[in-house]
């Protein structure tokens, strides 16, 4: 991710080990952002809006507002017809998010300058297209399944979401373990300069929230003749980095986005694996409801 000193979010430092009173100063910066993203949440919502390039994207805004709203609509719309028992209408709703969700993919403006990590294209239009399909199994459901056996309707609704959510959890963990030589497949010598910080919410303890640590080299490095300064599209966890200032190392960049750092992945992949079991588990066992 690219290295912007105008950027408020991330605090930078020289510091490889850091000081109590640089981690005083890091804390202080984190919640000065904190502070000012609830006084005007629309800095939040631009820097999440920005490209690998840290340019704002007019048409990943549009894409992801609509993503956003169909999302919500569809789910409260889904959970309404349950208390008044229009079960009939939910692989119409279902299928609707499936069908937004599918295009978004193939529509999304230059989708390799994801802002984070993310897995390659090929893989997020092969999500896509599970999703489109998903969607014409879900309506093929509803003219398939008798209406006057409203359990087997059900399951056989449910057996078919738990199946395509299953195949785009597996999707998205294989693009996640394919990231390195798919997405990030360019080597490159780079010097550390620094290090940026912040932090992460852990959930609440005790009604408060914890925020825990994370922190990233920044590197500077040439490509194509282009000098960069960026810092891993994963931050690391803990406040110490292992990379001594002025030390040149070699890194992995997206040739397509050369910005973008390669940073350790292994605790993003248990999302996706999880999801892949569970909805697998899931999708078998309706599946022998259905036979039995």
């Amino acid at each position: 991710m690219l290295y912007d000193p105008e950027n408020r979010e991330v605090y930078f430092s020289t510091e490889m080990i850091q000081s109590e009173a640089d981690a005083n100063a890091s804390y202080e910066h984190f919640k000065a952002y904190q502070q000012a993203c609830i006084n005007n949440p629309g800095i939040m919502f631009k820097n999440q809006m920005r490209d690998a390039d840290g340019v704002p994207s007019n048409a990943k805004t549009a894409v992801g507002v609509i993503a956003g709203i169909a999302f919500i609509l569809c789910i409260i719309a889904a959970v309404l017809c349950i208390p008044i028992k229009k079960y009939e209408y939910i692989p119409w709703i279902i299928g609707a998010l499936m069908l937004v969700l599918g295009i978004v993919p193939f529509v999304a403006s230059k989708p390799q300058k994801a802002a984070g990590f993310a897995e390659s294209v090929l893989c997020q239009r092969i999500g896509g297209a599970v999703s489109l399909l998903g969607a014409a199994g879900l309506i093929a459901v509803h003219f398939l399944y008798p209406k006057d056996n409203m359990t087997l309707y059900l399951l056989a609704l449910l057996c078919e979401i738990a199946a395509v959510l299953f195949l785009a959890m597996l999707v998205k963990t294989i693009g996640y373990v394919k990231a390195p030589k798919t997405v990030y497949s360019e080597e490159v010598k780079a010097t550390c300069i620094g290090y940026v910080r912040t932090y992460n919410s852990n959930g609440d303890h005790d009604s408060m929230p914890v925020f825990l640590p994370v922190h990233s080299p920044v590197f500077e490095y040439y490509y194509d003749g282009t000098k960069y300064q960026a810092y891993y599209d994963i931050l690391q966890n803990g406040k110490d980095g292992k990379i001594p200032v002025g030390l040149e190392t070699k890194i992995r960049i997206d040739p397509a986005s050369p910005g973008r750092v390669y940073g350790d992945n292994k605790n993003l992949l248990s999302g996706p694996v999880c999801g892949t079991i569970l909805f697998f588990v899931a999708a078998a066992v309706l599946l022998i409801l259905l036979l039995i």
